[in-house]
């Protein structure tokens, strides 16, 4: 993983050079996932969570259609689930809301368990 829940700036910062090193990425675009995994760290919905899976796919028949994407953390807080997208950006779009949503939606119905979406912005 390139965070974990404890990871401080350095170990941020160290993690994301290596990788954007192997990517071929420069300097600027590295600076802007430090930055944005920094703001992560940061966040109350990540720090101290133990996610019990991340980049977890979904493809669900959904009432409006076939349901297909990712989630990016799955959460257990008591008897349910999280279903937690990371998004870039000083604010969440509607889109980004409602795929959440969608999203959390068809987990629900594949793990036939209550899943509440949430969107972390970083």
């Amino acid at each position: 993983a390139i965070l974990e829940p404890e990871d401080d700036a350095g170990a941020i910062a160290s993690s994301v050079h290596t990788r954007a090193r192997a990517l071929g990425a420069d300097v600027d675009e590295e600076r802007v996932v430090i930055a944005a995994l920094g703001r992560l760290a940061e966040h109350g919905g990540w720090r101290g969570a133990a996610p019990t899976e991340r980049h977890v796919p979904v493809v669900a028949e959904g009432d409006r259609g076939l349901v297909e994407g990712s989630v990016d953390l799955v959460l257990e807080e008591g008897a349910e689930l999280v279903a937690a997208r990371i998004v870039l950006g000083p604010e969440p779009t509607e889109a980004q809301r409602a795929e959440a949503s969608l999203l959390a939606a068809a987990l629900a119905a594949a793990r036939g368990r209550k899943v509440r979406a949430r969107v972390i912005v970083a």
